[in-house]
């Protein structure tokens, strides 16, 4: 196990290295962006060829196992994010995992989103 999963830990921005073990296909990305004041800001176009952005409010808990658990919730009245995520951050705090049931995705540190004209 890593270090303590926290809203410092996790301030910064990430890019979706692997879903389920396979690398994105050419083109395709994610980017998250967590703030400490509990925001994040997602940019993709993993449903569209054209980039999309989504915002909401994250939340870190741990459960009863010391597991740290990630949730979240869209600003555009769509709801909760889909699944409830185990968030695993090895020492050095640049690589992240999710792991859910059904998926699991790797993330990487980055300086910054892309712009997306």
């Amino acid at each position: 196990p890593g270090p303590d999963v926290t809203y410092e830990a996790m301030e910064g921005v990430w890019r979706l290295e692997e879903w389920n073990g396979e690398e994105l296909i050419d083109g395709a990305y994610l980017f998250i962006e967590f703030s400490t004041d509990k925001h994040f800001e997602m940019w993709d176009n993993l449903g569209s060829m054209y980039p999309q952005l989504r915002t909401g409010r994250y939340s870190i808990s741990q459960n009863d196992n010391n597991e740290f658990m990630l949730t979240g919730t869209y600003d555009n009245g769509v709801g909760d994010w889909a699944k409830e995520y185990e968030v695993i951050m090895p020492k050095g705090g640049n690589t992240m995992t999710w792991q859910s049931k059904e998926e699991s995705m790797s993330f990487s540190r980055v300086d910054e989103i892309p712009e997306f004209n």
